[in-house]
C-alpha cells in the first residue's frame, strides 16, 4: 500500500525499558492504515476499517537510546508512533510498562531498521527484515533491532553490541545474522571465517551467560547476476 499523507506522530515520554501500547483508531471514513513504532518498525500493516468503525491494535515496545547509527547514538526519548493513513481518522494511545522478554536482532543492511521518505511508496522503499519482524509476534515479547548497515561480526562485536548486552536477561532472545559484510573482510591473519566464527561465538557465549537464547540465522544471499 503507497501513502501520499505524512504519517500521524504520537511520541510518549518513558525512560529505557518494555511496553504495552494500543492503538485505538476510528475512522471517518473507509480508510487503509499501517502503525509504525519506534524507528520504522512495522507493527499492522494495511488494517482496513470502514466508517464509523474502530479498532483497538495492541503491540509491545522496548524503548533503548543506545542505538547506534554511523558514528552517533540516536536520541530515542520514548515510545514513538507512526501512523500512515490517507483517509480521515482520529487515534488515541495507552502506553504501560510490562516485565516480559525482549527479542534482540544483531545484523547488518538486510536486517536494520531502514528510512523512508514520504509520499510512501512501497515498491520502491526497502527494508531489514527485522523491522518487519515485530508485526508477525503476538503480545508478550518485544522486539529490540541494533542491526546497522555495512557491519561485520566484527564492527558490531565492538561497538553496537556493547551498548546493549549488559541488558540481556534470562529468557530473552539474541537473533544474530551476519555474512555478506564478513564475506569480504580478510580477518585477523586467519581469512574472514575465522573472524566470523569466533565473533558469532562471542554472541553465543555472551547470550547463554545471561540465560538468553542465541538464535543463528542463515546470512541472506547475494543477488547473482
Amino acid at each position: 500500500m503507497n501513502y501520499e499523507k505524512e504519517p500521524l506522530h504520537i511520541s510518549t515520554s518513558v525512560p529505557n525499558g518494555t511496553y504495552e501500547v494500543t492503538v485505538t483508531v476510528t475512522a471517518h471514513e473507509d480508510i487503509i492504515f499501517t502503525i509504525l513504532s519506534q524507528s520504522r518498525r512495522f507493527m499492522a500493516q494495511d488494517i482496513k476499517l470502514g466508517k464509523g468503525e474502530s479498532t483497538d491494535i495492541t503491540f509491545n515496545v522496548s524503548v533503548c537510546d543506545y542505538h547506534k547509527s554511523n558514528e552517533d547514538y540516536t536520541n530515542v526519548n520514548g515510545v514513538e508512533i507512526d501512523i500512515m493513513c490517507d483517509g480521515d481518522f482520529t487515534a488515541l494511545s495507552a502506553v504501560s510498562p510490562v516485565n516480559i522478554p525482549t527479542v534482540y536482532i544483531a545484523g547488518d543492511s538486510t536486517v536494520t531498521d531502514q528510512p523512508a521518505e514520504y509520499p510512501y511508496n512501497a515498491t520502491s522503499t526497502y527494508c531489514g527484515w527485522g523491522q518487519m519482524f515485530p508485526q508477525l509476534l503476538n503480545t508478550g515479547i518485544a522486539v529490540e533491532n541494533h542491526a546497522q548497515s555495512g557491519s561485520t561480526t566484527e564492527d558490531f562485536k565492538n561497538v553496537n553490541f556493547t551498548a546493549f548486552k549488559d541488558k540481556i536477561k534470562n529468557g530473552d532472545f539474541l537473533i544474530i545474522e551476519f555474512g555478506h559484510n564478513d564475506q569480504k573482510q580478510k580477518g585477523p591473519g586467519k581469512g574472514a571465517y575465522y573472524s566470523f566464527m569466533t565473533s558469532l561465538k562471542t554472541f553465543i557465549d555472551e547470550a547463554r551467560a545471561r540465560g538468553a537464547y542465541p538464535v543463528l540465522v542463515t546470512p541472506t544471499q547475494r543477488r547473482s547476476f
